[in-house]
């Protein structure tokens, strides 16, 4: 719970565990400096087991071979070829030569995306949701869902989400989403901080993502309000 809701990846971890609990510490203080981002988390990480390698082994399974195709609206034969097929929705920018690189503001987090940032469609993309649901829901909830259903709710069976008893979205949650997603689509082999293949910084850019959420939500920007409105 702690790897899908709070944070995928420790920021500084050697640091981290270094640290005493200080008893100063403001919770809204958490982005404002270095010192604040680690004390948050390791209020976080005492608390919680070390697993974090094996949910997000599950995490990375569930969004891509079991419920890709499914994510992404796409044949399995075109996500085979996901590489070339969706390089440009997950953020690649080609370079003056043959190079290029990823941007954090990749159009996957978008709904209707047109070119530049927009506050209200950000990380309201449906692919980011269906990636939600195939996380908490289970592979089958995206799978089975038709039209304009982003996915649909087993009763019957067993989630995450009654497992663990998640009332709502957390910023960590739709970061996270936004994050799995992108790594759904490349070509990258194994879930990890930097892309072994594509050189997507996904912790640094997870770490953005949930930087602007919680500010987001400290701050009360509306549309920041509203998405977590239309998630939950």
């Amino acid at each position: 719970k702690f790897t899908y809701m709070s944070i995928l990846w420790l920021h500084q971890p050697s640091e981290t565990f270094q640290l005493s609990w200080d008893e100063e510490y403001n919770p809204p203080d958490h982005f404002h400096s270095e010192d604040g981002w680690l004390q948050a988390q390791f209020r976080d990480v005492i608390l919680c087991s070390d697993s974090m390698h094996q949910q997000r082994s599950n995490a990375s399974s569930r969004v891509r071979p079991e419920a890709g195709a499914a994510i992404f609206r796409c044949t399995d034969m075109e996500f085979a070829n996901r590489a070339d097929m969706f390089r440009e929705l997950i953020g690649w920018i080609s370079g003056d030569d043959t190079s290029g690189s990823y941007k954090v503001l990749a159009p996957i987090l978008f709904r209707d995306y047109e070119g530049q940032m927009d506050k209200w469609k950000i990380f309201r993309n449906p692919i980011l949701i269906r990636t939600y649901a195939a996380l908490m829901l289970g592979p089958s909830s995206v799978k089975k869902a038709k039209g304009s259903d982003l996915y649909v709710r087993d009763t019957s069976h067993c989630n995450l989400e009654l497992i663990w008893g998640v009332r709502s979205v957390t910023p960590a949650s739709i970061a996270a989403s936004a994050i799995l997603a992108r790594f759904s689509a490349s070509a990258d082999n194994s879930f990890q901080p930097v892309g072994s293949v594509t050189g997507i910084a996904y912790q640094q850019d997870f770490e953005f993502y949930l930087k602007y959420l919680c500010e987001g939500l400290r701050t009360k920007k509306p549309s920041v309000i509203s998405l977590f409105e239309e998630w939950n």
